[in-house]
């Protein structure tokens, strides 16, 4: 499978090239950016020799099977409408779109393309375990779910900390958890609300279908953190995503807590050999949609869920 990357920012560059040369069979062949300067460095870098300027000319290019549309959010929309007409699958990372309207076209052209959204956390081997924890009842009913996700990146690009350009802690990484709500409890998320500056760092408070509660922290800048609770009636689940080894049932007594601890340590060193569960989540989650491009099977993350997980930002950012 051959792959043409629009958008060589740090996303690129450090998540997705890695995870791609770790696939068998895939080879990053064409790249796209309107940064001239930036688009010849990265393609020396992972030497990649097909380089572009506009999208319409990396989805034209005969040595591209599928596209990695990673270009800033706003730019989303317009390269989308360049290259659905060639046809060819296409990962796009979120968030979909800035704005309802543009993510609602983008959800027409999939009439012309398949297109899989890049919620790679749906792919994180720990939320793997928590959905089926979360499926088998263990916990009980389900009354809250927390979550906090700091970035801890000072030397973000501009339109990153401006929510009007499709940036800011809401649309950069509240919608990732927006999106694993609704994926590890299976129902909507509804009344979300933001206090805070939706250019830095926020708060949000929202509920589900049944009445259970969610509330959050995001913030662009500071001690880098990741973390999920899920609190049930019965038990409480937590984890980070950024830790192997945090896979947390409570109330445990030491002796289950330490054998629980034990028997988590061979899967977490395999993913060890992939840069560790969050780093491998991408990997994972590029072997799903390949797998769905293979197979014309659903996506392992549609527009529609990015659809759905935009409409938590704007509501909550309102």
């Amino acid at each position: 499978m051959r792959v043409g990357i629009i958008g060589c920012g740090r996303v690129a560059d450090s998540l997705h090239f890695p995870a791609l040369r770790r696939i068998p069979g895939v080879n990053v062949t064409a790249l796209c950016d309107l940064d001239a300067g930036r688009l010849t460095e990265c393609g020396r870098r992972h030497g990649v020799s097909q380089l572009h300027s506009v999208p319409e000319k990396l989805a034209a290019d005969g040595t591209v099977d599928v596209i990695l549309l990673a270009a800033p959010t706003a730019a989303h929309h317009a390269a989308m409408l360049e290259v659905a007409g060639f046809g060819k699958p296409v990962y796009l990372e979120k968030p979909v779109a800035r704005t309802m309207e543009e993510a609602r076209e983008i959800a027409v052209l999939e009439a012309k393309v398949r297109v899989g959204m890049g919620f790679n956390l749906r792919s994180h081997r720990l939320v793997d375990r928590a959905r089926s924890v979360v499926q088998s009842g263990a916990l009980g009913r389900i009354v809250g779910i927390r979550s906090l996700l700091i970035g801890g990146d000072a030397n973000r690009p501009l339109w990153q900390t401006r929510f009007e350009d499709g940036g800011g802690p809401l649309h950069e990484l509240g919608v990732h958890h927006f999106d694993l709500w609704r994926f590890l409890l299976g129902e909507e998320v509804t009344d979300p609300r933001a206090s805070g500056d939706i250019d830095s760092t926020v708060s949000v408070t929202a509920r589900f279908e049944s009445g259970a509660a969610a509330s959050a922290m995001f913030a662009l800048n500071g001690t880098p953190a990741n973390e999920i609770e899920i609190i049930g009636e019965r038990f409480r689940l937590r984890f980070s995503l950024y830790q192997g080894d945090s896979f947390a049932t409570e109330p445990a007594g030491r002796a289950r807590a330490m054998l629980a601890w034990v028997k988590e340590l061979p899967d977490a060193a395999r993913s060890a050999r992939f840069g560790g569960d969050f780093i491998d989540s991408y990997r994972r989650h590029w072997l799903r949609f390949f797998e769905s491009v293979r197979s014309g099977n659903p996506m392992p993350a549609t527009v529609d869920d990015g659809i759905h997980a935009l409409r938590v930002v704007l509501d909550a950012a309102r």
